[in-house]
């Protein structure tokens, strides 16, 4: 098993909290449909990342979290999607 520096880790996850961040800002003028699922695509693995490098209750909870509302923002806008 190869294991990554937590300085690494760390890097990685802001990496993707950031680039979550940017899809929102870039795709601003299509945000429901293509920048909040991308950006919370990125924050999915940011979370992930976190989790991998210490399996605490908190970040289970967090990596959680994100997956629950990532799957509840998908289905509120594809019901927004299919009134319109």
């Amino acid at each position: 098993m190869v294991t990554l520096p937590v300085d690494l880790m760390q890097s990685a996850s802001l990496a993707c909290v950031l680039a979550g961040v940017s899809a929102l800002v870039i795709e601003a003028r299509d945000l429901l449909r293509r920048g909040l699922p991308l950006a919370m695509d990125f924050w999915l693995a940011a979370g992930l990342l976190r989790l991998s490098e210490s399996v605490a209750w908190s970040s289970i909870l967090i990596a959680a979290t994100v997956v629950l509302l990532r799957k509840l923002l998908s289905f509120s806008i594809h019901l927004s999607r299919r009134e319109s």
